[in-house]
């Protein structure tokens, strides 16, 4: 009877202690985060902050190779990541890829179809979000891109 007696009194102890804990524990503040395509919103503290970094369309400039040369580049960045090019705006397509963007910068990467290689643009996108210039690399593989093949392009928003 004196065991069952001193269980029960542990027991009784042990169970008060996880109630108090519970009732006076930490309580803690969430950030809530949900991405939407292009379009972030961060809840903090019941205040929304909406930020919007599309950067979709077109675009058009030229680039400069660092072993000479240089042309025309059009750049259609569409829906679901997609990264097309042309050489005119209304020429048949000859690069086809993916992009990437913060509401700074933005990296393309591409094959181009008529030399069959690779090429990763890494673009700063102007305060206005009119303009991506940068650097470009390209190489035989996605992985193989190289600084020898590489330049510079300028491209503006239309």
């Amino acid at each position: 009877m004196k065991k069952i007696l001193i269980a029960s009194v542990a027991l009784s102890l042990s169970m008060a202690s996880l109630v108090l804990f519970q009732l006076t524990g930490c309580t803690k503040t969430t950030t809530n985060t949900v991405i939407q395509k292009d379009t972030i919103t961060k809840t903090i503290i019941d205040t929304v902050l909406p930020v919007v970094c599309d950067v979709r369309g077109r675009y058009t400039g030229t680039d400069q190779s660092f072993l000479g040369g240089g042309g025309i580049v059009t750049y259609f960045l569409k829906d679901n990541n997609q990264a097309l090019s042309s050489v005119h705006p209304t020429d048949p397509i000859v690069s086809y890829g993916g992009y990437r963007n913060t509401c700074d910068s933005v990296i393309i990467s591409v094959f181009y179809s008529a030399n069959s290689k690779y090429y990763l643009m890494k673009a700063r996108i102007s305060n206005d979000g009119s303009t991506l210039s940068g650097k470009y690399y390209s190489g035989s593989s996605p992985s193989q891109t190289n600084s020898a093949d590489s330049g510079t392009f300028t491209m503006s928003k239309f």
